[in-house]
This record gives C-alpha cells, structure tokens and sequence, in this order.
C-alpha cells in the first residue's frame, strides 16, 4: 500500500474488496489506484466520499458490474477487463458518474481496436457512441474528444438519453411517484376519517349532555314549583298551616319515648285557630251540611277540656269517660264538601251538644 498526499495505491495487493478500516483510514484520498487486482464489482468503494481519480485497470470488471453513486468521480479507467456489452456498461456508468469527463476502455470487448482485432471504423463507431451517451465527457480512452465528433455522434445517434433504459426508468419514477400519491391520499382519508369519528362522538357527547342539563332544570323548576304552591297553599290556609306545625312537632317526638299526650295539639293552638277562622265560619257553615243552629264550642268549653287533660287519667280505662276528638274541631270547608261521612260525625257531635 503507497500513500502520496492524496493518492493511495493498492494495486498489486490480490485484492476482491476493500477493508472498512481502510476507509476510516483513508476515506478523504481523492486518487484511489486498484489495478490488477481481482475486483468484480465496485460495492465496496463506498466509503471513499471524496475520489476524483478511480482507476480499475486488469481486474474482473463485467458489463455488468455494479459500482455506488459517485458524483466526484471524474476520471475513471477500466482497460484489460471482461466489458463486452458497451451500453449496457454505459448505463451502469452514467448513473455511477454523472460528471464523468476522462474514460478508457482499452483491451475490452465492448470496445474494439487495434489491440483486439477490431478495425478503425468500428473504433470510430464505438466512439461515437460513447460521445452521445456521456455528454460531458472530455477525453476517450487515450484520445480528446472533437467537437467534429460530437457533430457526428449526434448526427448518427440522435439526441439520445443519457440512459438505454431512460424510458423505463421513467415508467417506474411515475409509477412510484403514483403510489407514493396514492399512499399520501390514503392516509389522508384516514385521519380525516378519525377525525370525523371523533367529532361526531364529541357532538353526541355534548348532545347528552345538553338533554341531561335540561332534564335537570325541569326537575328542579317542577320542584320549585310544587315548593311555591306549597307555601302559598300554607299561607292561605291557616288550618293546614297549624296542621302541618302539629306534623314537624310529631316527627320531631317519634324518635324519643313520650307520653302520647304529649302528641296531642295545645289547647292555645286550637283558640288561634278558631279565632282565625272565625271570619269565615258563617261562609263554611252555610256550604256544609253542618246545622248553623249548632254553635262551636265556647271557650269556656276549651278551658275546662285543658283543665281534663292536665288532671284527669287519661289511661284506657276511662276511655269512655271522654270520648271527644280535638281533629273534630276542623272545619275545613273542602274536606265537609266532600267527604259526606264526616260531616255526619261533626252533626253528630254538635247534636249532643246541643241537647
């Protein structure tokens, strides 16, 4: 191995590839000499980024040897190899080196010359040839290119691609280019498909919601509604109001052991009531069946009835010493209406009274 500034020689070494340490080594050499050796391929030429001068010559380079991409690649030698196949191996060239300016091909079959029997028009010919193909090119194995040659090279080839399989490759970029499309368009519709889901969920969600809220606010005005009639209710009846006092007092004693006495309405409750109502009693006497002749109880009467219950026995045994109901009291003039065997009872009360 020969080092000169930036040139490395391995020729003469026996050689089929080239060492990754080499290329760590040696990986910013721009002249790389790798002649007779036994090279088939150039793959492992890689890890060269910076070679300007690539020289192959007496290896075992084939038509269709494959070498990477080397845009820095200027001057290439392949002489006295197995190349018989010249455009083939020119397409290889073209995409390897693409500001390919110096190349020699002597001592191959693709290209024949006085070195291998060919003859001179056949060596012009494979000039030409090459000149249409590599239009950058400078320098032809040992000879510069005319611009008479490339005249010529024109006139025979045409405006030639730079590659046989120009068309093909084309038809595949396309091809490419429409999946890739086609792939892009799908995972477009995808997301927009999730995303849909998505909103949609999220609308129905907020549907639910809605609805529920609303089922809320009807329960609560419903219940602050009844509340309000409630309370009106109370405030426009007194018995009912007085009634639903005795109520609260009798839950609040359920819970403790009290006399059942203690479960009967004050007597001063039911003077506030009767003074309430007593505007209205000729109203209530006259819709009922209750006979105005008959006078409610006097107070007198009361006072002595809360002189009973603070000294009489009100055990089970005098039960028929005093069989009198302070709820016969009400006179609610809607329960009277409507209720027939009440108001019996009442008739019934007053009518003892009376005699």
């Amino acid at each position: 191995m020969t080092l000169d500034g930036n040139r490395l020689s391995l020729a003469y070494k026996n050689l089929n590839e080239i060492h990754p340490r080499i290329h760590e080594r040696y990986g910013n050499i721009t002249d790389l000499d790798l002649s007779n050796n036994r090279f088939k391929d150039g793959s492992s030429l890689r890890g060269f980024k910076k070679i300007e001068i690539l020289v192959l010559d007496n290896n075992l380079i084939d038509s269709h040897s494959k070498f990477p991409r080397m845009e820095t690649v200027h001057t290439f030698w392949v002489n006295r190899n197995n190349i018989t196949n010249l455009s083939v191996f020119l397409d290889i060239v073209v995409d390897s080196f693409p500001n390919l300016k110096y190349l020699s091909m002597l001592n191959n079959d693709a290209c024949p010359n006085y070195f291998n029997g060919g003859t001179l028009k056949q060596y012009n010919d494979y000039r030409y040839y090459v000149i249409s193909r590599l239009r950058n090119l400078s320098q032809l194995d040992s000879t510069p290119i005319t611009s008479e040659e490339r005249k010529i090279a024109l006139e025979l080839y045409g405006d030639l691609k730079n590659s046989i399989n120009y068309e093909e490759k084309e038809r595949e970029r396309e091809l490419r280019a429409k999946e890739e499309k086609t792939r892009q368009q799908d995972l477009i519709d995808i997301k927009k498909k999730k995303e849909d889901r998505a909103r949609r969920k999220r609308e129905k969600k907020e549907l639910l919601r809605k609805k529920r809220e609303e089922e809320r606010k009807r329960k609560r005005e419903m219940i602050k509604k009844k509340t309000l009639a409630k309370q009106e209710l109370e405030e426009d009846n007194p018995i009912i109001k007085k009634s639903n006092k005795n109520n609260n007092k009798s839950n609040n004693n359920s819970g403790s052991d009290s006399n059942p006495a203690d479960l009967l309405p004050e007597v001063e409750d039911v003077k506030e009531i009767i003074e309430e109502v007593a505007d209205i009693l000729p109203t209530v006497l006259s819709n009922s069946k209750v006979n105005p002749a008959i006078a409610p109880p006097s107070i007198q009467d009361l006072e002595d009835f809360e002189d009973l219950t603070d000294d009489d026995d009100w055990s089970d045994d005098d039960e028929d010493d005093f069989d009198f109901d302070i709820q016969d009291l009400s006179l609610d003039p809607i329960n009277k209406s409507n209720n027939n065997n009440n108001n019996d009872d009442l008739d019934d009360d007053f009518g003892e009274w009376d005699e």
